[in-house]
């Protein structure tokens, strides 16, 4: 268990200092990117940084920010908040862990919403509002947060150790070199590179002074208890999609009298850290039944494909790649040339979700042209993928593989998993978790922290039945045991329901949303739930037809 934090209990508003970007936060800025990161990675290993005297554990700075364009009205502080790297370790050097503030418009103000980016590694910057207001999801993002900051304090809290939050705490992220285009590797191949990068990674960032055990699930719960304890807080909501949600649950189990009451989408249980194949599969097998109802893309089907079934015939071009490899011609972004991709089964296999571009709905509408695509052996879209992994050195958060590696599983778990029908059908879609857990070094929770536990802490799921990365069996297992607990099943949602729930249903998003914001019984919550629907049907999908132009040559335009 982590130390007790210091000096934190006794941090409240009258504590927390406030000033511009001048001099001063521009020097602790470096002062908490020399203590966080140690030295840059270029540097020698050996390198040893100035002696720079730390800030007072639990203290935080801040700075007003305005976020403000037509239809963004934001105005708060950004902020650093001073923690332990690891607070198992007693003689510990500090981070700074970045977050806003946005004051409530309205009162009476109710307890803030804290905001929990997923991923592991996902994070919310000044630049995000912007770039979420004026893409493609239509300004859903920031609506969201407008109907949460109405009656509440708007807290959005980044990971420790995201790189999206530059000069805060260590860039911790990992390097996976480039391979060669015609070499396809086995899942033992597969599972040993993967092992060897992030062993290699791991090393070089322990050599640089960072303390990785430090970026596990329970210090970043307890930098949320710390911020709020700073913040002068006595109970906070939680709201998170993905990674979100499970941080979020991870603080109920942790400080269950500190939650007013929690919106919760793309629902991560906390012994779910490693995905079910046979969930993904369900969803898989939901599309492909939304996509034979309809009688216009059935009738642009090969019949025999249509008689098969969409899984069974790309599970057979699967077959027919494990017993010989395709070599696929691609043209070549770089110099407008043709370069070809060698692909084998496990290739094939995992891009049963489809590598698509676009919004997770238009994927879903892409999909069955896709398969009808990769079926009569236009794998070209597959090798475009493909080959973009291969040619480049790519990298991604470390905290990622950090922070789920701390979750784990429990051997229960494990061994339903693999007991799946599904699991010899996708193969170890868990191969990221299973490769490098012996090799990361954050400490492990145990099943007790990992288990169902009854709670009557108000909890409104939001969760789409298309769904990839986190399957509607996760919050269907959960929600037995949430005694105040609502779960909105969004039809045909994906990942992204709760955004997709907004941009096309606004008016019953508005009113799901009214949860955050109502002043119901804290002792009878489940009241409330009764005016809310248990499904959202979304606009049907409008599958592309195949035989229309392929989407490789549609993508390359």
């Amino acid at each position: 268990m982590p130390v007790s934090r210091q000096n934190s209990a006794s941090q409240g508003p009258e504590s927390v200092r406030v000033n511009r970007r001048g001099p001063a936060f521009v020097m602790i800025l470096l002062a908490a990117s020399l203590l966080g990161a140690g030295v840059s990675a270029s540097s020698a290993a050996n390198a040893q940084p100035p002696k720079v005297k730390p800030p007072a554990t639990g203290s935080v700075l801040l700075s007003p920010i305005e976020i403000t364009a037509e239809g963004l009205d934001f105005v708060g502080h950004e902020g650093l908040l001073f923690v332990p790297e690891n607070r198992a370790a007693e003689t510990s050097r500090q981070i700074a862990v970045h977050f806003f503030r946005f004051p409530a418009k309205q009162k009476p103000e109710l307890a803030p919403v804290f905001i929990l980016p997923g991923g592991p590694g996902g994070s919310i910057s000044e630049r995000s509002f912007y770039e979420y207001y004026r893409g493609p999801r239509a300004k859903a993002f920031t609506t969201e947060l407008e109907i949460l900051n109405q009656r509440r304090d708007l807290v959005i809290v980044n990971q420790r150790g995201n790189a999206r939050a530059p000069g805060m705490q260590p860039d911790t992220r990992w390097q996976w070199e480039a391979q060669g285009l015609d070499e396809t590797l086995s899942e033992a191949e597969l599972r040993q590179e993967i092992r060897q990068t992030v062993e290699r990674n791991v090393k070089r960032w322990q050599e640089l002074g960072i303390d990785l055990a430090g970026y596990d699930i329970l210090n970043i719960v307890d930098d949320l208890e710390d911020l709020r304890q700073a913040l002068g807080y006595r109970k906070i909501a939680l709201r998170g999609t993905s990674f979100g949600s499970q941080w979020s649950l991870s603080y109920m189990r942790r400080y269950p009298q500190r939650v007013d009451r929690a919106l919760l989408s793309g629902i991560e249980p906390l012994d779910h850290a490693y995905d079910s194949p046979q969930g993904l599969w369900n969803a898989l097998q939901r599309l492909e039944r939304r996509a034979l109802a309809d009688a216009e893309l059935v009738a642009s089907l090969p019949p025999d494909l249509a008689e098969r079934g969409l899984l069974a015939s790309f599970l057979q071009k699967v077959a027919e790649l494990a017993e010989t490899p395709a070599t696929v011609g691609i043209g070549d972004p770089d110099d407008g040339g043709n370069v070809d991709v060698l692909l084998g089964s496990a290739d094939l296999k995992g891009a049963i979700t489809g590598a698509l571009p676009g919004s997770l709905r238009d994927r879903l509408a892409a999909w069955p042209s896709f398969v009808a695509e990769v079926v009569a052996g236009d794998l070209r879209m597959v090798a475009a993928d493909v080959a973009e992994t291969r040619q480049d050195t790519i990298t991604g958060p470390m905290i990622g593989l950090l922070i789920d590696s701390s979750l784990g599983i429990s051997s229960r778990r494990e061994a339903k998993l693999k007991e799946e029908a599904a699991f010899e059908t996708l193969g170890d879609i868990n191969l990221w978790y299973t490769a490098t857990r012996e090799v990361t070094p954050t400490p492990v929770v145990d099943d007790t922290f990992r288990r169902f536990e009854s709670t009557a802490i108000p909890v409104l799921m939001i969760q789409g039945d298309m769904d990839f990365s986190t399957p509607i069996e996760n919050a269907l297992e959960l929600l037995p045991y949430l005694e105040n607990g609502h779960l909105v099943t969004v039809r045909d949602g994906t990942h992204g329901a709760l955004v997709e729930m907004i941009q096309l249903r606004p008016e019953i998003a508005r009113q799901v949303l009214a949860f955050i914001n109502e002043d119901f019984d804290v002792r009878a919550p489940a009241k409330f739930f009764d005016g809310l629907p248990k499904e959202i049907e979304l606009p049907p999908l409008a599958f592309r037809k195949h035989g229309e132009r392929p989407l490789y040559e549609d993508d390359r335009d």
